[in-house]
């Protein structure tokens, strides 16, 4: 501030305080979008899992016998996709 003529003394702090608030909501937001990520992240991971556990019990129910359409009633998923996952197995 040395060379500032001393009526933009006060505009200096304004700016730099100004710039600080941005660049501490900047981290903020990071950090957030951080959080949502991870959150996203083990969300997709869970789902998977769940898909992979269902797959499963639909193969330990088809080869105990059960035909596509009661595995379908009991696990109260539509018939399509039960006979989709029968052509994958």
């Amino acid at each position: 501030m040395s060379r500032l003529p001393s009526y933009q003394w006060g505009r200096e702090d304004t700016l730099k305080e100004f710039q600080a608030e941005l660049t501490e909501k900047d981290l903020a937001l990071q950090e957030k979008d951080t959080a949502l990520q991870e959150k996203d992240s083990l969300l997709k991971q869970t789902l998977q899992e769940k898909e992979q556990q269902t797959v499963r019990l639909i193969r330990k129910m088809h080869l105990s016998g059960m035909d596509a359409a009661t595995i379908a009633d009991l696990l109260e998923m539509p018939l399509a996709e039960v006979v989709a996952l029968f052509k994958n197995d």
